[in-house]
């Protein structure tokens, strides 16, 4: 929290979106990574607020590849992002 509120003027870059289609809510957390990378802290919501999942994620530098490594069991995953801004896990792991 206080890296990203030390790069955006002293206030933390935080985001939220819902896909009411997978009945899901992300929360992010933004900041640049030690490399000046964009990189978040994301969790996943149910409709309760429930969180389902937690991730530390790094963006490549055109910000449509992303690497996500899950906080709780330590596993990995890619997501791109297609021209609509909607994001697919890709199968190459």
């Amino acid at each position: 929290m206080e890296k990203s509120a030390s790069q955006n003027s002293g206030k933390p870059l935080f985001s939220r979106s819902c896909q009411p289609e997978l009945k899901v809510c992300n929360v992010g957390l933004s900041y640049l990574d030690s490399q000046g990378k964009v990189a978040f802290l994301k969790t996943v919501e149910d409709m309760n607020g429930k969180v389902i999942a937690r991730e530390a994620c790094t963006l490549n530098d055109f910000k449509d590849v992303r690497t996500c490594i899950n906080w709780d069991d330590g596993t990995s995953h890619r997501d791109m992002k297609d021209s609509n801004g909607v994001w697919s896990k890709v199968a190459d792991q």
